[in-house]
């Protein structure tokens, strides 16, 4: 029985050192990708860290310095939270076992992804009733557009939630037989499931609506400047 138990733990430590060098073999390949994410962590973070400094302290309580502030918010936070996830995913293909770090940082980004596309559309909403309908009685109030980017931010939570449920280690296999890695990716109790087919459906879907929706209301709005220069 010991030399059983013996065997067993020599050939699960060799296993295990077979997937850290097949894990570090993927990251060597993965160094362009991983220095680029760090450059653009750099630039984000700074960059976005200006806005919120220069909105906040320069300019005067406006409807525009609102939305700035609540874009420039989202993307810093993506920046902060979500690069770095990208890079730990990037340097752990294989090895990646902590599931409460990839659940709340797929949720994390997710979070933020959601709030930036609704964000936009509603930016998009208040340019379109202020230059194509500047008659009309409904405007978005300053109140309005705060309360609008408060919902805006809730919609976001209710899209990102099921990453938690979704997410985590997943089984992932190699060419070496018998040896199988895990990656923060759906977990394995899921992946035979019609859950993340679902889950990406509604997550393209809603991409691609919100993407069709914005070209329809910006092309609205310059064809409404357009004409308004061409008459004058």
């Amino acid at each position: 029985m010991l030399s059983s138990y013996i065997g067993n733990t020599d050939n699960i430590d060799h296993q295990t050192d077979i997937l850290q060098k097949i894990n570090d073999q993927e990251v060597k390949a993965l160094y362009p990708l991983i220095f680029f994410y760090a450059i653009i962590l750099m630039i984000g973070v700074i960059g976005n860290a200006v806005v919120l400094l220069v909105y906040t302290y320069q300019y005067k309580r406006s409807p525009a310095r609102m939305f700035i502030l609540f874009l420039a918010s989202i993307d810093f936070s993506i920046c902060l939270f979500g690069l770095p996830y990208h890079m730990i995913d990037l340097t752990h293909p294989y090895t990646f076992t902590n599931a409460i770090s990839c659940k709340i940082l797929t949720f994390i980004i997710s979070l933020f992804f959601h709030m930036s596309i609704f964000g936009l559309i509603v930016i998009a909403v208040d340019r379109y009733l202020k230059i194509c309908r500047p008659l009309s009685s409904f405007q978005m109030s300053y109140f309005g557009k705060r309360m609008a980017c408060a919902l805006a931010s809730i919609a976001a939570v209710m899209f990102a939630w099921p990453n938690i449920v979704l997410y985590g280690p997943s089984e992932m296999e190699t060419f070496y037989q018998n040896v199988s890695g895990h990656a923060c990716f759906f977990t394995t109790e899921y992946t035979e499931t019609i859950y993340p087919l679902v889950f990406t459906m509604v997550t393209l879907t809603l991409c691609l609506t919100s993407t069709a929706f914005l070209i329809v209301s910006y092309s609205l709005i310059c064809h409404q400047i357009i004409t308004s220069w061409s008459g004058v």
